[in-house]
């Protein structure tokens, strides 16, 4: 090679790497970590993301759908980046405000990390976060701490979502044990390097689970000094976690024994309490040691009083875009009929029961990414529909194929409901529905809460009206395999409405019957399918004279030979009974309910 050859291969060496380390430069350096991570995404956007004058967010996504490109697994990133994009728009002057200039490095540090900033922006609930808030924790982790935001984006994101309102983070029920708060609970930033110390044992999942598993991750204070104490304690095996729930001992009284105590973990092990004391520090621990966890609570249902549990994930199988899990629990008891356990979502801090918890990361653990893709295909849909104005069978087929990119679209198949009520469907459609029907089972069927409300409004059209008792006894099949008395009696109101708008009130009645004679010891749950009936004896009295009589004298029956049943509940049903053979004239049952009265309230 000759001398001016070398020289020129030398200066294009030069100054290719010598512009690398020009960008690189721009970078905002960790203090904390000593240096700036290298990107992981090895091609930089050709347009930038933060440039608007060309953006139309609607006319775009109308575009990709005349183009059929929404729907395919490989159009996912650019659906991201564009719905992220009019996320950012929308908030582009709270993007200014807390980001700085559009010319500010941070932009391009994050634009080089375009699944970061993308799952990020879409991360935000525009509804319910604090969206500056959030803006600042993001660039503040990432400016000080960048190495360990590219290791750990998921957990960054839900720090980001779950601290930017700090004051709805629970600190737990120390007001009702009349126990002291307790002291230098943590903040965010101490949260963020406790979770990434690359030391810790728990750091695979912490690198791997998506920001939404994670909320229920952060969302706690437990103190520097309480998160020591948990790690010595429990630290080394964190199998079945949320068991612990039993190490605290189960101790009421007046004054409670946390009475002038710090409300530490520690203190709740040692004093004990009652459920509400179990339920903090298990829910506290699990979520301390890396265990996504949930507060389980019943309210005050009828014939019982409140009560709260411990739920938790236990994991299988975690890997970058699928992980198995079941949904544990510890402190519920059976006997209560407690079917539903209400809680808060620790993003949002809206009430959330395990039902919803369970199908949303039943969905997400199959494929994150076909999970995240399905919702961003719902959060556009109103734009396609205002954009492109589909017909009736179209919007049909692309809401069922959003659905089939992640089955159990509770947003999707609400939509496709709405198709059955507003009368959509015609005699033609029956195949079709018949189809929607079998999958609407296969896909709820791992958490059935909604399935009465989607069920009822998919049958609601006249022209399938002769086959809803035998589609109806599928439901009821699968929620009785499920132990769910509770969802078939609000399904069975469903077909009874129905079936009364088709004026067969015998069928109603029938079914409701059949329902409460089957499932009598639901004592909390049973009352709304007895007005039913009710209702429909006194649509015609002396028709139904002998079935409502009948049916109470036989319910009676039930219920009083369960003598474990509430007290309280075995009266009420007494004395529902016999202003029903009052009303009905039925002497000899009127003198029995009256006597079997006497002697319950006799042994009271």
């Amino acid at each position: 090679m000759s001398a001016r050859y070398l020289f020129l291969f030398l200066f294009l060496f030069l100054f290719v790497f010598g512009l690398s380390g020009i960008f690189a430069a721009a970078a905002p350096v960790g203090a904390g970590s000593g240096e700036n991570p290298q990107t992981t995404e090895k091609q930089e956007p050709k347009q930038s993301f933060f440039d608007w004058k060309n953006f139309r967010f609607e006319k775009q996504i109308a575009e990709l759908y005349r183009k059929k490109k929404l729907l395919a697994k490989s159009d996912y990133p650019k659906l991201r980046r564009l719905c992220a994009q009019n996320v950012a728009y929308s908030h582009r002057q709270q993007l200014r405000a807390e980001w700085g200039k559009d010319d500010d490095p941070f932009y391009r540090w994050m634009e080089k990390r375009p699944e970061l900033l993308e799952n990020f922006l879409l991360a935000l609930d525009e509804d319910r976060d604090n969206f500056p808030a959030a803006l600042r924790i993001m660039k503040f982790l990432a400016t000080k701490y960048p190495k360990q935001v590219e290791h750990y984006p998921g957990l960054t994101i839900a720090i980001a979502v779950v601290w930017d309102q700090p004051e709805s983070i629970d600190n737990g029920s120390q007001g009702q044990f009349q126990a002291i708060d307790a002291p230098n609970t943590a903040n965010y930033e101490e949260l963020f390097l406790y979770y990434s110390d690359d030391k810790s044992p728990y750091k695979f999942r912490l690198k791997t689970l998506p920001w939404e598993v994670l909320c229920y991750v952060v969302s706690h204070k437990t103190s520097e000094q309480q998160r020591r104490w948990a790690y010595s304690t429990y630290g080394h095996d964190i199998r079945m976690l949320g068991q612990k729930y039993n190490d605290v001992p189960w101790i009421a009284g007046d004054p409670p024994p946390l009475s002038g105590q710090t409300y530490t973990l520690s203190n709740m092990k040692k004093y004990g309490g009652v459920c509400t004391c179990r339920a903090d520090f298990s829910l506290a621990l699990c979520r301390t040691l890396s265990v996504p966890a949930f507060y389980g609570g019943a309210g005050w249902p009828k014939y019982h009083g409140g009560h709260s549990w411990v739920m938790w994930m236990e994991f299988r199988e975690i890997t970058p875009n699928k992980f198995v899990f079941t949904l544990e629990q510890e402190g519920r008891y059976a006997e209560r009929k407690d079917y539903v356990a209400g809680g808060g979502n620790p993003q949002t801090m809206q009430p959330e029961n395990d039902g919803t918890v369970l199908l949303r990361f039943h969905r997400l653990g199959a494929n994150i990414s076909a999970a995240r893709h399905s919702d961003l295909l719902m959060r556009i849909y109103p734009v396609i529909v205002e954009e492109a104005n589909p017909e009736f069978a179209e919007k049909l087929k692309l809401l069922t194929d959003i659905n089939a990119v992640s089955p159990g679209s509770l947003k999707a198949w609400n939509e496709i409901v709405v198709f059955g009520r507003k009368n959509r469907f015609t005699k033609k459609d029956l195949p079709t529905v018949l189809k929607l029907y079998q999958s609407l089972l296969s896909d709820f069927a791992v958490s059935p809460n909604y399935l009465p409300s989607l069920v009822s409004g998919l049958l609601s059209f006249p022209e399938i009206k002769d086959q809803r008792e035998k589609l109806y006894a599928r439901l009821f099949a699968l929620l009785h395999e499920k132990k769910r008395p509770d969802l078939i009696f609000e399904a069975a109101l469903g077909l009874a409405q129905m079936e009364r708008n088709d004026n067969n009130d015998a069928a109603a009645f029938k079914n409701l019957a059949g329902a409460a004679l089957k499932y009598y010891e639901e004592a909390s749950r049973i009352e709304p399918v007895l007005i039913e009936l009710e209702k429909i004896a006194a649509a015609d009295e002396e028709a139904n004279r002998e079935i409502i009589t009948n049916f109470y004298a036989r319910f009676l029956k039930l219920v009083l030979n369960k003598t474990d049943l509430p007290f309280d509940y075995r009266l009420d049903m007494l004395h529902r009974a016999e202003s029903c053979f009052e009303k009905y004239d039925t002497p000899k049952l009127l003198a029995g309910a009256k006597s079997e009265i006497l002697k319950l309230e006799q042994s009271r």
